[in-house]
């Protein structure tokens, strides 16, 4: 399962969600379809590929941009997917809905913005062409020869068509190698997107990234994957327990125990962060844990909810404060800070 943005940030595109259709153009049915598009039933997202016009309508700006991907690889079946786009492939989470589809070609003149068709709603995903990651000892000029010649494959892997496992359309996706796409995707990123990306890869990906490091050419580069290399942490759960721990350390606060099992009254509980000096509990709350189907695993919603209740009251009688946030404090982090300033945990920089 794919897990996207949630209220702006993060949450889960549902395997039970209903198939989006991508339609390819083609002899036998361009006259009906052209009926359709003139009647506004469908509306074209690549040079001839098609969607429903409610469908795209009525999607969150994360659906969309997941169309606009399996659109292009059906437009462009030899494109192979880079960076952002990769890495949603791959599975992992990001925090903002990226602006471009990213791929690479091997044209150094194809290089550069495609422009999308211009979309109801207010948000067009253009499709911008990368050349090829650069290997180590090879310059860009030396690297444009050898492709001509045909001495350099561009690196990639294949991905069934499942992996947007709402999308029927495509035949597969083309992509960089996971390692490559981390070190060429995170190196560029803001910090706090960047731990949510390699988090996420620690916890469910066994990853060999040294063979890949030498792609990274310059020193702010490798020095920004550095620090967020350093700083992941395979023990925070979800994106909202990552950008948390970005935040409460670029703050200046001290750094939490991560996944602790605490006893009380009512049994063993695991809890999301932990400072044990002031006895301060820490848990992210996202919407998936009350309303996403896999999280729930067939319980009801309101049973979670009293069963929370039950964890934390347990908790507090074992003599621990109970700080809770979820995305609105971490898009305003103030309020999350002062939460945890009223609990006892204090900044280390004051």
């Amino acid at each position: 399962m794919v897990r996207t943005g949630e209220a702006g940030n993060m949450s889960t595109v549902s395997r039970h969600s209903k198939a989006v259709t991508l339609v390819r153009a083609n002899a036998e049915g361009s006259k009906l379809l052209c009926q359709q598009v003139g009647r506004r039933e469908k509306l074209r997202v690549r040079h001839g590929i098609y969607v429903e016009t409610a469908t795209w309508q009525q999607a969150p700006p994360w659906a969309r941009y997941r169309m606009a991907l399996a659109a292009e690889a059906m437009h462009n079946p030899s494109a192979i997917f880079c960076r952002e786009s990769a890495l949603l492939l791959y599975g992992l989470p990001l925090l903002h809905v990226p602006p471009v589809v990213v791929a690479r070609t091997s044209a150094y003149g194809r290089a550069g913005l495609r422009r999308a068709p211009q979309l109801p709603g207010g948000q067009n995903i253009p499709a911008k062409y990368v050349e090829p990651a650069l290997p180590p000892n090879v310059t860009r000029h030396q690297l444009r020869q050898q492709l001509r010649a045909g001495e350099h494959r561009i690196p990639r892997m294949e991905l069934p068509a499942a992996v947007l496992e709402e999308i029927v359309g495509p035949d597969h996706f083309w992509v960089d190698p996971l390692e490559l796409a981390l070190v060429d995707t995170v190196s560029r990123m803001p910090f706090a997107a960047a731990v949510v990306v390699l988090d996420a890869a620690l916890r469910e990906k066994t990853l060999d990234v040294e063979p890949w490091l030498p792609y990274l050419r310059s020193r702010r580069g490798r020095a920004h994957w550095s620090s967020a290399w350093d700083f992941a942490d395979p023990r925070a759960e979800s994106a909202g327990e990552s950008w948390s721990r970005v935040i409460i350390h670029v703050r200046g606060f001290p750094a939490p125990q991560l996944q602790s099992v605490l006893c009380t009254d009512e049994g063993e509980f695991r809890v999301d962060f932990c400072w044990e000096k002031p006895r301060v509990i820490g848990e992210f709350d996202g919407r998936t844990k009350y309303f996403d189907d896999e999280m729930l695993n067939g319980r009801d919603p309101r049973e979670v909810l009293y069963q929370e209740k039950r964890r934390e009251d347990a908790l507090r009688r074992s003599g621990w404060t109970v700080v809770r946030w979820g995305w609105q404090e971490l898009r305003q982090p103030q309020a999350l800070l002062q939460r945890l300033r009223r609990a006892g945990v204090q900044p280390l920089t004051e």
